[in-house]
């Protein structure tokens, strides 16, 4: 009786440990990149003649308008992304025509605003264009 129950205890033993080294094993870049949620919503260049407003959603599709004269909207381009928070790297869906090169890097400046930078190349760091981009209120 006492070998089988030890069995019995050697078997779970085994089988929490093999859990824990499954778990453990996993990555979290899946997840990772799925987290849009800090850069979720509407952002937009500071009021001037022409503007940018980037919007993403959280299903990883977004669209940029362009806005003249102060308000009126003259274009307006859909597309996808991929964020990864941890590189601050997104990839834009190569239809999308705002650079070369698909990949373009963001960094915070505040609670409410980024720098979203295009590139022609990013491999060799040549920029495209920068965007000083804050966040509208109440635009999750």
């Amino acid at each position: 009786m006492k070998k089988i129950k030890f069995q019995s205890n050697a078997i779970c033993l085994f089988i929490c440990i093999m859990l824990c080294g499954l778990f453990a094993g996993c990555n979290d870049e899946d997840d990772i990149k799925g987290n849009n949620s800090m850069i979720v919503g509407r952002w937009a260049e500071s009021s001037k003649y022409e503007q940018f407003v980037f919007n993403f959603f959280k299903d990883g599709s977004g669209r940029l308008d362009v806005v003249i004269d102060y308000g009126r909207q003259v274009d307006s381009e859909s597309f996808t992304y991929n964020f990864n928070p941890q590189t601050m790297e997104i990839v834009f869906n190569k239809e999308f025509d705002l650079g070369e090169d698909p990949v373009a890097k963001i960094e915070m400046t505040g609670n409410n605003s980024m720098v979203l930078t295009t590139y022609d190349d990013y491999e060799s760091n040549e920029v495209c264009e920068s965007f000083r981009l804050y966040k509208e209120v109440g635009s999750d």
